[in-house]
């Protein structure tokens, strides 16, 4: 029976032989079908129903409005009871008490299948897309009252200058309104879930945000009162019963994961926003702590042993350090208030931190008042390298700024977490381009690029690199070494690109452990079975379902030793249930059976070369034009690469020429609107002019520049070539140089319509496997093959200037 304000009490009667066991009673479909038809009947008309059926796996308590109620003890008569050597007939009071027994167990089977047959296994996920399309509508209005009041429009210029200073400087007008809807979606929810917590009074960054709501609203922003009643009636719905930690921290886990996809794609595009299995958390925890006692002498628990988090999401890697039971109870209030750090970049990620460490520590000491939690920042953990502390403190966040401060002074021992994984935006359209950090940046090009013998190096700037990077040198500031401990993908170990990398793991480190968690998407065949299933696949993320995965530990002691390295394989063919099992069974890497791995002189880890590779002539020159080069080939050249497939390639040349003259139009007039803002504002960003409109062109950092200065074109129909699409697949181009992103050597290959030549198109370092091909006309990067790399294309001429000279590579 349940009570329904809009039906009252309803009761359905289950008739349960005695003779039937409960959970034969469970597993007899036709028994309960009434029953679910029934209560899917109602749960379609009564969103209140529905949120309390969703909430029973939440609870620790059963949901006061739905009771699975025993008939009466008086109703009992004599009966028989199911026993191994036939029916026995029993006397009242023991019927009573077997079927009490019994019906125990059904009860507690009925509320599983009730979520189960019940339930909406979508609820969560559809409840935060709703979420997100309602902070879209406080978006608009807050973008509508900037654009229209001055009042408003001054004081949020002042509130972005504040952002840079705590963030960073790339901070535009748009994310800072996104952050103010985050905080208007945030203030109800955590309310709602933790309402002994004054959110928007305690958390030093929420006031500010606070402050400029107000702001808003004093100069007229208006919001939709029903829009808001029902967002806020769905709250209280929603959360406000869950009874226990663990379940809030599940809404606010699965609010923060759904939501951000949903309503901010491009925000995880850019930051690789992805969740870390618990199991990996507890295994980097423990192990940190083992290597402390071992190497150091010393403890999470002990005095001056400062964590830091850089990365903290939803500060999962500190609630799980509160809660393992490493920090003792008597060091617990030092640790907690000054010697356990975290940042986050995203503002709801870094709300949802707070609530979750505030609330761990509560329910774990019960303080006599409540304790707010000082270690948390909101900020760019890059850009704290980049400007001296002047440049962090804002009056409209002075408690962050503050903490930064205090925070960087810190002698930090230990560096944990789970970076974000991204090397930036597909197309300029996209607008998620990851940022760029000058020192950091130079940093990485002095050390891990400087030993790289890769000439594409652009895998060097990933977001997870720059992390390790970044810690190394915020470790090296300890005057007693320290461990940094990361969640990272798996590609460095042994990928081509990364031995300078390696190298320099080799000099700075004097142990290094990696457990290897495999999963690597990027993979075919036998190969990719052995792989096994990635383990962010289940919770997207920038390269969540191709990535794999390693938990990388990295010990710098103050007097160098040899670097000694611990390798170990989770194993092949396993489900991410297997591999997270057998990491919660590890506990941490003293229960692990490493293999001690011995780089040879080239920085291999894995797959060792012999060095007979290197004495074979290469096919590409050192130099590219540089006809004395120990080389087969003088010249060679990536495939090309448009950016603008849909609209430079045709099989039909009229329809060809009939979207590019359509598409230089629309080019030619977002130049003239440029302009025309350029010459009232010189420091415009010219993505904030141009339309991003992708049905009428795709943007690339080639063609935006050519905006900036003002250069125009009209369409050249001799500039309709014939290539190579894809393999036995010929296309018309248009190969004007304006709308090409990158044209390799491909002017010097095929000069004009008129040249003949023949290319060897060859899969490029990265790739899956290895295919050839041989064309006669202009390749396209993904030629051969799509993947990673492009094609590498080597022509049998190659035409020089005067156009009047053909040479062989090999005269």
């Amino acid at each position: 029976s349940f009570k329904n304000k809009k039906y009252g009490y309803i009761i359905i009667p289950v008739i349960v032989p005695n003779d039937v066991k409960p959970e034969d009673a469970l597993n007899d479909n036709e028994r309960f079908k009434v029953v679910w038809t029934i209560l899917n009947a109602l749960r379609s008309h009564d969103e209140n129903f529905n949120a309390h059926v969703n909430q029973i796996n939440l609870n620790k308590k059963r949901p006061p409005k739905i009771t699975i109620a025993r008939p009466p003890r008086n109703t009992y008569g004599l009966g028989t009871m199911a026993a191994e050597d036939g029916p026995t007939t029993l006397e009242n009071e023991e019927v009573a008490r077997q079927l009490e027994l019994r019906f125990g167990t059904l009860q507690d089977g009925i509320y599983a299948r009730l979520v189960e047959k019940v339930g909406d296994k979508m609820y969560w996920e559809n409840w935060a897309k709703s979420v997100g399309q309602i902070a879209q509508k406080f978006i608009e209005r807050i973008a509508l009252l900037i654009k229209e009041n001055e009042n408003a429009r001054n004081y949020f210029a002042e509130f972005i200058q504040g952002l840079h200073k705590n963030i960073n400087d790339s901070i535009d007008e748009g994310q800072a309104i996104e952050m103010l809807a985050q905080h208007m979606i945030t203030r109800p929810v955590f309310d709602a879930l933790f309402k002994e917590y004054q959110f928007v009074n305690n958390n030093a960054v929420s006031r500010s945000m606070q402050d400029m709501i107000e702001v808003l609203e004093s100069e007229g922003m208006e919001m939709d009162t029903a829009v808001l009643d029902k967002f806020y009636t769905s709250v209280k719905n929603n959360v406000s019963n869950i009874d226990n930690l663990e379940g809030k921290q599940t809404i606010i886990k699965n609010l923060y994961e759904k939501f951000f996809k949903g309503a901010f794609p491009l925000t995880v595009e850019k930051l690789g926003i992805v969740y870390t299995p618990v199991e990996c958390v507890d295994f980097i925890i423990h192990s940190v702590e083992d290597i402390l006692q071992e190497e150091f002498n010393t403890s999470l628990t002990n005095e001056n042993v400062h964590i830091l988090d850089p990365f903290t999401g939803t500060g999962t890697f500190i609630t799980r350090l509160l809660q393992s039971g490493i920090i003792k109870k008597e060091d617990m209030l030092r640790k907690y208030k000054n010697e356990i750090h975290c940042n986050e970049i995203v503002l709801l990620a870094y709300y949802i931190a707070d609530v979750n460490i505030e609330a761990v520590y509560h329910d774990i000491m019960h303080p006599e008042k409540y304790e707010m939690y000082d270690g948390i920042c909101l900020t760019d953990t890059f850009q704290l390298n980049e400007h001296g502390d002047n440049d962090i403190f804002s009056q409209l966040f002075p408690e962050n700024s503050e903490r930064l401060q205090k925070q960087k002074k810190a002698p930090v021992r230990v560096i944990i977490g789970n970076p974000p994984y991204s090397v930036g935006q597909k197309n300029e359209n996209d607008n998620a381009r990851t940022l760029a950090y000058p020192a950091l940046d130079s940093r990485i090009a002095d050390t891990y690029a400087k030993y790289s013998s890769s000439n594409n190096k652009r895998a060097l700037y990933d977001s997870y690199i720059k992390a390790i990077r970044w810690a190394t040198d915020r470790i090296n500031q300890s005057k007693e070494g320290g461990i940094i401990a990361f969640m990272v993908p798996n590609t460095w170990i042994d990928g081509s690109t990364h031995e300078g990398m390696r190298k320099m793991f080799e000099m700075e480190y004097s142990s290094i452990y990696i457990l290897d968690l495999k999963g690597n998407g990027r993979t075919s065949g036998e190969r990719r079975h052995q792989e096994g299933d990635p383990l962010f696949a289940a919770h997207g993320g920038q390269g969540g379902s191709l990535l794999g995965a390693s938990a990388t530990i990295l010990v710098k002691k103050t007097e160098k030793q040899d670097t000694k390295i611990f390798y170990h394989n989770i194993g092949d063919y396993l489900k991410r249930e297997e591999k997270l099992r057998r990491v919660k069974d590890a506990v941490s890497i003293s229960k692990i059976d490493w293999h001690a791995i011995v780089p040879n002189e080239r920085h291999d880890w894995l797959n060792l070369r012999d060095g007979v590779f290197d004495s074979l002539v290469p096919l590409d020159p050192t130099k590219k034009f540089d006809k004395h080069s120990p080389s087969f080939f003088s010249m060679y050249s990536n495939g090309i690469s448009t950016n603008r497939d849909s609209w430079v390639y045709n099989y039909s040349t009229s329809v060809l020429e009939t979207n590019m003259k359509r598409t230089i139009e629309f080019y030619n007039s977002q130049v003239d609107a440029f302009q025309v803002q350029y010459s009232k504002d010189s420091n415009i960003a010219v993505e904030k002019v141009v339309s991003m409109d992708e049905t009428q062109i795709s943007w690339s950092s080639s063609l935006l520049p050519k905006v900036l200065s003002n250069r125009k074109t009209n369409l050249d129909s001799n500039q309709i070539r014939c290539a190579s699409y894809r393999p036995f697949v010929s296309s018309h181009l248009y190969f004007g140089d304006l709308f090409i992103h990158r044209r390799g050597q491909f002017d010097y290959i095929f000069p004009h319509a008129g040249i003949t030549n023949l290319v060897i198109c060859v899969t490029g370092v990265g790739s899956l496997g290895f295919y050839c091909m041989i064309t006669d006309r202009i390749a396209d990067l993904c030629f051969v093959k799509k993947g990673n790399g492009g094609d590498q294309c080597f022509p049998l001429y190659w035409y020089e200037e005067n156009k009047n000279k053909q040479r062989s590579l090999f005269d």
